[in-house]
């Protein structure tokens, strides 16, 4: 019996251990490589996602904004909406003497005590006399259109989109500065990309960043030589 049992561990010894070899023949994995994230620098608004945005009346609007080479990811959609003659999202749009809520802002009580503005306790809420409430200054947000919420400036009905600007550029009567928004009149039908050289003349309003025309035209890529329309600068409208 110890003779088997000598001659059994000496066999074990003499094998060694056991080793599971990988499979030759597998592939090897590849490390994954994560998705790049969308990036939200922009040039121009042909560079940024399309959002669709709900306006007060369910109508949707698409819109494709740069601002200040940063694409707008919805915070666009209150003065897309009114630019397009629907009232802002969240608002059923009446233009009556202004009784109807028409949007709540950030603000102030201190500030939050204007014509048209009711204070909560928390938001500060402008009635349909004001079409949207935009960024600004309380310096620059003051006058007959303008009401400063704390936070917002809330601009009349009569004004139906706020674009970038500059306060040099955004004078005169169809014109208004917050302090952070150049808001246009409705006889400027919509405001695109251009330039402060070719954006002028009595159909033309160059507002320090965007180039606003009187009629709704389509706008395209084109050159200064080659356009048929009006040259912002930018594009070629027809």
């Amino acid at each position: 019996m110890n003779t088997l049992r000598l001659a059994l561990a000496s066999l074990l010894i003499s094998c060694g251990p056991v080793i599971d070899l990988p499979d030759a023949s597998a592939p090897t994995p590849t490390p994954s490589t994560p998705t790049p994230t969308p990036t939200a620098q922009c040039s121009k608004g042909e560079d940024c996602p399309n959002i669709v945005c709900r306006c007060g009346d369910g109508s949707p609007v698409n819109s494709k904004r740069c601002d200040n080479r940063r694409c707008a990811m919805g915070e666009q959609c209150t003065e897309v909406c009114l630019s397009f003659g629907h009232p802002a999202p969240g608002s059923s749009g009446g233009t009556g003497g202004g009784s109807a809520t028409n949007t709540c802002v950030a603000g102030t009580s201190v500030w939050c005590s204007g014509s048209g503005l009711t204070w909560t306790g928390s938001m500060c809420c402008a009635d349909s006399t004001y079409g949207q409430c935009v960024d600004g200054t309380a310096t620059w947000c003051t006058g007959t259109d303008l009401q400063w919420t704390g936070s917002k400036c809330c601009v009349g009905r009569a004004y139906r989109q706020c674009v970038a600007g500059t306060s040099t550029w955004c004078t005169g009567t169809e014109l208004e500065w917050t302090g952070s928004r150049c808001c246009v009149t409705a006889t400027w039908s919509q405001c695109v990309d251009g330039t402060a050289t070719w954006c002028t003349g009595t159909d033309l309003k160059w507002t320090g960043a965007a180039c606003c025309l009187r009629s709704s035209m389509t706008c395209v890529q084109g050159t200064a030589s080659g356009c048929r329309g009006k040259w912002t600068g930018s594009l070629c409208c027809v």
